[in-house]
Formats: C-alpha cells, structure tokens, sequence
C-alpha cells in the first residue's frame, strides 16, 4: 500500500512527464521520416505518370495520325482506350481540321491536380509534317496525393501505436529498474535517525549490478552507506569527547559546588559556634541567651534549606503551596542577612504593596530573597554599599503582581554576561565564595511560581533584579498558616519506637518527644528493635525509622516488620530525596526536622 501511495504521488507525474516526451519526440521523428518516404512515393508516381505520358508520343502519336489521315474511327477508338488506361488520365480529346473524326474520351475536370498535355498530330509527306490535328490529354495527380494522404495516416497512427507501447515497456523497465529502488533509497533516508542509519540501504544485486557490473543505482546506494559510516565513525568519535568533557565539566563543577557549599555551611558552623560560645559567657542574662539560641536555631534552618536547595535543583519536585506572609519572608530573610552577609552593610526595605499574602512554600521564598541579596552583599563596597529591597504592586495585562526589587550600588555585571547569569554553575565569583547554583535556583522557583525575573546592571554603577509573582487578590484576607505547638500525650499513642543508626540523633529524638509527653523508645540496631517490636506487637503504636542503615533500609526493615503482623503506622526519615516512597510507609519526614515537624506527622498518622 505505502508503495502505492508513492507511486501515486511522486511516479505518475514522472510517468506522465516521461511518456509525453517519449511520445512527442517519437511522433515528431516519426512524422519527419514518414513525410520524406511519403514525398519520395508522391516523387516517384508522379514521375511515373510523366514516363507514361511520354510513351504517348513514342506509341500512340504516329498511329494515332495515320488512323486520322486515313479516316480510320476504330483504330482511333482503339488507342485512346489504350492512353485513358495510364494512371492519372482523365480526359482525351483529338482535334482536327476536318471535324469529322473530332473525339474525346473520359470527363474533362477543372481543379489545381489537372495538367493539360497537347501533342501535335502530323502526315508525312516527302520528308515534311503536315499538321493534320492535335491530341489533348488531361492528367492528374490527385490520385497520387489522396493516395499518399491515406498511407500517410496509416503509417502515422501505426507509429504512434508502436511508440505508445514502446514507452510504457520503457516505462515498465523504469519502474523495476530504477523506481522502485529509488522508493527503497528515499523510504529509508526519510526514516533514517540514530536508531536506524548504522543498519545502512539495502538492495537487491539485481537493482546495484548490471551483467556482473555496478550501475548508477549502486553507486548511490555505496556512496550513502559510505557517508554514514562516517556519520557513524564521527558521532562515535564526538560521543567520546562528550564523554570525557563532561567527566571533566562533572569534577570541575563539582569542586565549585562543594567549595560553595563549604563556604556556606562553614558560616553557619561559625555562627552556631560563636552563640554557643556567647550562650556559656550570659547563661546568667536569659533575654540574651534566647537571642543567641534564636541565631543558633536560625543558622541550623539555613543549613537544613541548603541541603534542600542542593535536593531541589537535582530533582525537580512539586511545591506544596499555601498562603504565607511575603513581608515576613522578606524581613526574616534580610535579619538573616544582617546577622552573616552583611554585617556593616546597609539594607533598607520600602514597603509599597497593599498587600502581603501569596500563595506559596515559605522555603522558597526565603530562598528567592536570600540569595538575591547574599549576591549584592557579594558585589557592593564594605563602607559605602547599599542594598534596596522594594515591595510593589503590579498591574501587568489585566493581572496583578507583587513586584520585588534588590538592587545594589555595586561593581555590576558585564553585558556579556547577563545572559548567563540564571546558567547552573555559572559564577563570576571566587570558588570560595559560591557555587553556581543560587540565581538557577530562584529562576526555578520564579517559573515554577508562573512568574517572571530579569536582571539589569551596569558597571559600576550597581544591579537590579526584578522579580513579579501573580497575586491571588482572593487570598488577602487569610490568615497565613502557622504551626500548631502540640504538647501532651495522644490517647491512641501506646508506645513510639525510634529506630536511627546514629545513637545521639535516637536518644535525642527519644527524649524530645518525651518531654512532649510520649512514650518513647530508642534504638540504634535494627536487629534489636525488630526483637523487641515483635516481642510487643500489640504495644507499638507507631515506629520511626531511619532509611539508610549498616545491612538494611528503612523500607526493607518495613516490608519485615509488615509481613510479621505489624499493623502500626511508620514515619520514614530520611535525608535522600523522595526515591525512597513505598506503600509501605505511611509517611515522610526530610532530615533535617525540628521535634514540631515530628509532632505534626505524628499527629497526622495517630
């Protein structure tokens, strides 16, 4: 069928094409040599008719004139029978002097075909001719040329015939010898990608070889798998370099990357550090204690958000979107600033929106914010810089958006790097002082938000990114949501076993949740707690439980303790990505998590 519908649309415009050249060429050949034979044949009876019409003076004059010298009406009537048989006589008249012996034979007629030949009739007398008559004969060559013309169509419409049937033999050899081959070769360049091409074009040897010789078709057809043996050789060749540059891009980046996150996590470390410090000097002053223990639970957040950026940018995941406070974003991410990046430096926020409420996850928000203004705070002079961060409202097409400016006066960004800025990896930083991933992510978590960033700088004089998320005006007047504290003990909460391979994250775990007032138990080998659960199965309420650990994983400690009569909820914990769901965990919890988050999935399971 689809060698049908080929030939349909590609042979029969060429066939056409083909047989009306065949034909009309044949035709005008044909009517050139046809013409001249038929012009010879009309020559050559024409000059017949004269040989016959000079036979008249050589046989037919000298009887003729003694028969009408001596009266003789037969002999007359005898020889003109005889002249009116030539071909192309059509009429005889014999005139005389006397008139009695005046005659003709046959119908005189008046057209261009006639030519009228007179031959003097005369008597011998002492060696001198008397005229005694004269003999008129009509010829024609109508005949001849009617004769012509009918032959003419005959041999014409036997040409054509014979050119028709000889071109659609052509026709036939062409379609075997030639279209169809060039169907296979075109068929197969039309399909052909990297899954097929190595396979090459295949043909018959009756279509590449002639009498044991290749022909043009073959050529072809060796001259295309030539060329993608090299395409092949080639992408084979490209593929390796591929390989080993991205190998190397691999290891570069990923020295950026973990020179990066050392940077940030080594901040962290010392802020944490320092409070700690500071906390043992004011154990005494509570109001300063808790400021100090307020950084320290601030920088471990920080850290638990870069570990879930680093996630977040490796494996795209769904944002569970609700309705937060972007002013407290802002001002939480700007005192976080303030107490790393900033220090000395100035930042001033104007607040210009009527409004405050997005729909959103505040993780990424903070992070949007947070790293735009850690990037200024990179770029502005340690005396005189200045970073601005500007709320708006913005009407864009009918739709409203909140519009968010951090701009700073400092060295700026050269024009041929601007486009390159949202790039992963792309820094213009030291290795130490970043890793390439902050302005993808917020590019991420803009497009992801259906909402829109650009970035305008110039150097020296400073840079401006401005950000515009859509406003939902129907979320204004709700309230952001806010963790519950969940203290006490649960009815249906018998007893809760913890299961992590680091004893202190265990014990640490056991006694927060005791002090929330659960009974709790820790344990730091999977083969002790699964004795112990399975001595109590009815006593276990809920079990929570680490996901990587020496000989087992979380889930394959769940499908056992499911298959034994475990009938109790399980909370995975795990510091992978969401790869570890299975059917048999009931819920998730990201490390790092505050005892809050715990309490919440607790109460969400009991």
């Amino acid at each position: 069928m689809e060698e049908i519908k080929f030939l349909e649309k590609y042979t029969s415009p060429l066939a056409k094409s083909i047989l009306v050249k065949i034909l009309v060429f044949s035709s005008v050949v044909s009517l050139f040599f046809t013409s001249f034979q038929l012009y010879s044949d009309y020559t050559y009876q024409v000059q017949l008719q004269k040989n016959e019409l000079s036979k008249i003076t050589n046989v037919h004059v000298e009887t003729i004139s003694q028969a009408l010298w001596t009266f003789n009406s037969n002999l007359l009537d005898i020889h003109l029978k005889s002249i009116s048989k030539v071909n192309g006589i059509k009429y005889i008249e014999i005139n005389s002097p006397t008139k009695e012996l005046n005659s003709f034979y046959g119908t005189k007629d008046k057209d261009r075909f006639v030519t009228q030949n007179k031959y003097p009739l005369y008597y011998m007398n002492d060696d001198k001719k008397l005229i005694i008559g004269e003999l008129i004969v009509h010829s024609t060559t109508k005949n001849i040329f009617k004769n012509v013309i009918n032959k003419s169509i005959l041999i014409l419409g036997i040409q054509f015939f014979k050119t028709f049937f000889v071109s659609l033999f052509i026709l036939f050899i062409l379609f075997q010898s030639v279209i169809f081959p060039l169907f296979k070769i075109a068929k197969f360049t039309k399909n052909m990608g990297l899954h097929n091409f190595k396979s090459g074009i295949i043909l018959p040897e009756k279509y590449t070889h002639n009498m044991g010789k290749i022909n043009s078709l073959g050529l072809i057809a060796n001259s295309i798998n030539s060329m993608l043996n090299r395409i092949d050789k080639e992408l084979a060749e490209k593929e390796k370099l591929n390989h080993q540059m991205i190998q190397n891009q691999k290891m570069e980046l990923l020295g950026k990357l973990a020179g990066g996150v050392a940077h940030d996590f080594n901040n962290l470390l010392q802020v944490i550090q320092s409070s700690n410090e500071m906390i043992g000097h004011l154990k005494h002053n509570p109001e300063k204690v808790q400021k100090y223990i307020d950084m320290t639970h601030k920088s471990s957040k920080m850290g638990q958000d870069i570990v879930r950026n680093i996630l977040l940018y490796s494996k795209s995941e769904e944002l569970e979107k609700k309705p937060i406070d972007i002013v407290d974003c802002i001002n939480e991410s700007i005192e976080i600033a303030k107490l790393n990046k900033l220090k000395n430096k100035d930042i001033i926020f104007h607040n210009h929106s009527q409004d405050r409420i997005i729909s959103s996850e505040r993780l990424y928000v903070f992070q949007v914010i947070t790293n735009l203004i850690n990037n200024a705070a990179d770029a502005i002079d340690p005396i005189e810089g200045l970073i601005e961060v500007t709320l708006k409202d913005k009407n864009i097409k009918d739709k409203d958006f909140f519009e968010i400016l951090v701009s700073d006066n400092g060295a700026g960004i050269d024009q041929q790097h601007l486009e390159d800025v949202f790039a992963p990896y792309f820094t213009t930083k030291e290795s130490s002082k970043g890793t390439g991933l902050g302005l993808s992510i917020v590019f991420g978590i803009i497009r992801d938000h259906n909402g829109y960033i650009k970035v305008d700088s110039k150097i020296n004089l400073g840079t401006t990114f401005t950000i515009h998320l859509p406003k939902d005006l129907d979320l204004q007047n709700v309230h952001p949501l806010k963790k519950e504290s969940v203290t006490g003990n649960f009815a249906n909460m018998k007893s809760i076993i913890i299961l992590d391979d680091d004893i202190d994250i265990a014990t640490t775990l056991c006694e927060s949740l005791k002090r929330k007032g659960f009974d709790a138990l820790s344990f730091d080998n999977p083969l002790i707690a699964k004795e112990y659960i399975v001595t109590n199965l009815n006593e276990v309420s809920l079990i929570i439980t680490d996901y990587s650990m020496p000989g087992t994983t979380g889930i394959v400690f769940s499908k056992e303790l499911k298959e034994l009569g475990l009938n109790a909820p399980i909370i995975l914990a795990s510091g992978h990505s969401n790869d570890t769901e299975d059917e048999v965990i009931t819920e998730y919890l990201a490390k790092p998590f505050s005892i809050e988050d715990l309490v919440e999935k607790i109460k969400k399971v009991s």
